[in-house]
């Protein structure tokens, strides 16, 4: 991604709020045409500066341009376009590229069993989305269920039986003893990341009396280790 494309949408909605004279503290609701197009015009430019305000902390921002994006101040628009004029400045010479700061969620998708491969593909390409969307305690839940998926296809393809017919709410824990006993051995730091995965997922769905709520960075080495494991699991 682009500096210049955040920078822009910023830009973008400066201009059409100065244009359209929107007061920052009007009220606006979805009466009519015009308060709802100005209400997704503040919108629009609410997320343009949150998203260039969070960019300060990216590893591949330059400090020059991090340094403007501190000055960046909400409710000034004046100074915002003027800070905004020299951030292009300075992307046009340099044409930065930015680093992704997602997880990479990939597999090799040829070595999962056929009967399973169409279902991971899909809860991956979700699990990309809620990660995006900072949808965290969802990527969590996503995560257990791939790798209950991957065990339940581990153990058919091992003994031949479709465990989900006998015991469709068999947990992972219990799913992992019955390989055991089966001879079917997982590596124990695949067991334990497997329970750790399990653990945040019980926590994050069932009611307690503290709600959990991982951060970015757990998320993603949870991301990160239920590729782990199902990559090892076949």
């Amino acid at each position: 991604m682009k500096l210049a494309q955040y920078v822009y949408s910023l830009k973008e909605a400066i201009e059409k709020i100065q244009k359209k004279k929107i007061p920052f503290d009007s009220k606006l609701n979805y009466s009519n045409f015009q308060s709802a197009e100005r209400k997704y015009i503040i919108e629009s430019y609410n997320r343009a500066y949150e998203r260039l305000i969070a960019l300060s902390n990216n590893i591949s921002i330059p400090p020059k341009v991090s340094l403007l994006l501190d000055k960046l101040d909400h409710d000034k628009l004046d100074k915002n376009l003027t800070i905004i004029c020299q951030l292009e400045n300075i992307i046009s010479d340099n044409d930065l590229e930015l680093k992704d700061d997602k997880p990479k969620i990939t597999i090799n998708i040829n070595k999962i069993p056929t009967q399973i491969r169409d279902e991971i593909k899909a809860d991956l390409l979700e699990l990309d989305k809620c990660f995006k969307s900072d949808c965290l305690r969802s990527c969590v839940i996503l995560c257990g269920r791939i790798i209950e998926i991957g065990l339940h296809a581990k153990y058919f393809k091992e003994t031949g039986f479709d465990i989900l017919e006998k015991n469709p709410g068999i947990g992972l824990g219990k799913l992992i003893a019955k390989l055991e006993e089966k001879g079917i051995k997982l590596d124990p730091g695949l067991t334990q990341q497997i329970h750790l995965v399990n653990n945040v997922r019980i926590f994050s769905v069932h009611k307690k009396q503290r709600t959990f709520n991982p951060t970015k960075q757990q998320t993603e080495a949870i991301i990160l280790y239920t590729m782990d494991v199902i990559g090892k699991m076949f």
